[in-house]
């Protein structure tokens, strides 16, 4: 049986209550809001080509691996996505909602295919993460009218907004609707959902393409 002399206890005693678990030295894996990094923006388009990253810190600031992030947009009466809202992610449309879990590295990446018809003014989306709110961003997409298509009508709408400060034609987060977010529209000119065509009941009781 080993046995440690007084003088030797005394000081290794100190030594082991000064040593954190790994469980206190992560912070307890709480997603902390003051330490998460959100985005200021939230972009969308039907072809998924904007990324939204979230970064989820603990109090200690270390990442909050396998975290459950949330991007809620019940705010928005309407809810236009892709059947394919984003590559790794859980949509709930019942609740308006995407879900993804964090990396090793706390991060997650939304590239959300989907329109922005029917958000009022200002457009937000509040973020969770493990069930706590982390904040909000505001949220705009390249197709304006909701309609999972990126057509003449949402130019004309973008360019109705020119000038002003109105988020939803807001597509790089500058503040202002400026030529710069005229030309990111521009280039997003054409494009759609990637997976099928939606359809709705027409007035003549067949269906037609959206």
């Amino acid at each position: 049986m080993l046995r440690m002399r007084p003088t030797a206890l005394a000081v290794a005693l100190p030594l082991l209550l000064a040593v954190p678990s790994p469980a206190l030295a992560a912070g307890g894996g709480v997603p902390s809001p003051a330490n998460c990094t959100l985005p200021t923006f939230v972009v969308g388009s039907p072809d998924g080509s904007f990324t939204a990253q979230v970064v989820v810190r603990d109090v200690a600031g270390f990442p909050v691996a396998s975290s459950n992030v949330v991007l809620d947009f019940s705010g928005c009466p309407q809810y236009h996505a892709c059947n394919t809202v984003c590559a790794g992610c859980t949509p709930n449309p019942t609740y308006r909602t995407v879900a993804m879990t964090a990396d090793a590295a706390g991060t997650v990446r939304f590239g959300l295919h989907m329109g922005g018809g029917g958000c009022p003014n200002p457009p937000i989306v509040a973020i969770h993460a493990d069930g706590i709110l982390l904040g909000t961003s505001h949220y705009a997409s390249v197709d304006m009218d909701g309609d999972l298509a990126v057509t003449t009508a949402d130019l004309a709408d973008a360019q109705a907004l020119l000038g002003t400060n109105d988020p939803r034609a807001d597509f790089d987060g500058d503040g202002a609707v400026t030529g710069a977010d005229i030309a990111i529209l521009q280039a997003h000119m054409g494009t759609s959902c990637t997976g099928p065509v939606p359809v709705r009941p027409s007035t003549w009781g067949s269906l037609k393409s959206v």
